[in-house]
Parts: structure tokens; sequence; C-alpha cells
């Protein structure tokens, strides 16, 4: 009964989190808090799993960063 109820508070938290969110920031924002997902789950499993990422994902991370940066810098 315990992690049933873990992940119904985990979900519901989330959830309610998420659309907060939704209400106080811009979708440009939104948007590249989700593309930045891929390369924080590459970042985690280098030291939790022992894999190695090669120097054309690193620089696809620096893409995506950089994207991120300029999005939010530029917008109006």
């Amino acid at each position: 009964m315990f992690p049933l109820s873990l992940i119904l508070r985990a979900t519901a938290g989330s959830l309610w989190g998420k659309n907060e969110i939704r209400n106080k920031r811009t979708s440009s924002f939104i948007t590249m808090i989700v593309s930045l997902t891929p390369l924080f789950v590459s970042l985690l499993s280098f030291p939790i799993l022992g894999e190695r990422l090669k120097i054309i994902q690193l620089i696809g991370g620096v893409f995506i960063i950089s994207s991120g940066f300029l999005a939010e810098k530029m917008k109006m």
C-alpha cells in the first residue's frame, strides 16, 4: 500500500507543479526545459550506468543548451 500511495502523491504533485509553471512561464521557456531533458538523462547515465559520451553527443548538448539560452535572450 505504501508504494501505491507514494506513486499517487508524486504523480499528483508533478501534475500540480506542471500546471503552476504553465501559468507563470512563457511557452519558449517550457520548450527549452523540455528539450534539455535528453541532455540531463545523458549526463546522469555517465556516472550511474557507466556509459560513455561521444564527442558528437557533447557537441549536440552544447547546441541544445546554447539554443535554449539564445531563445530566452532574444525574445521581446
